[in-house]
């Protein structure tokens, strides 16, 4: 399990969904936290599909998920990465390829938790995309 630090914690009980690539354990480890409905976490537990999501525009860059709960209407869950810290992780997670992932109900508990996988193919997407990470 994770325990969200201070920050990333706050903002959970901001949003009523959104996700954060962090550092976890020190930094020793990586961490991918989804915040969303308990639908949609009930959904990705039962097995449908989740396609990670990556938008830049000049310095910003913003992380997502769809979540296939429904076929023809899936869920998105997006928004963007603020912090170095952030942007870091993400970058480790690309190049690592695989990170486990903690799901969060509208409550901020996690609920459920899994490793994710990232292809070959998809990591040098991203890698590519996030370009110097030191410009975002």
């Amino acid at each position: 399990m994770n325990l969200p630090s201070e920050r990333v914690y706050r903002e959970m009980r901001s949003e009523e969904a959104s996700l954060w690539f962090v550092p976890a354990n020190g930094s020793e480890e990586l961490a991918f936290l989804i915040k969303g409905p308990s639908s949609t976490i009930k959904a990705l537990i039962a097995g449908c599909p989740l396609r990670l999501l990556f938008g830049k525009k000049g310095s910003y860059l913003s992380a997502g998920v769809r979540i296939l709960d429904i076929p023809d209407a899936p869920i998105l869950i997006s928004g963007p990465q603020r912090e170095a810290e952030e942007h870091q992780a993400l970058l480790r997670a690309v190049r690592e390829r695989r990170l486990p992932i903690f799901l969060f109900n509208e409550m901020d508990v996690c609920v459920a938790w899994t490793n994710l996988e990232l292809s070959k193919a998809a990591s040098l997407q991203v890698t590519e995309l996030l370009g110097d990470i030191e410009e975002l």
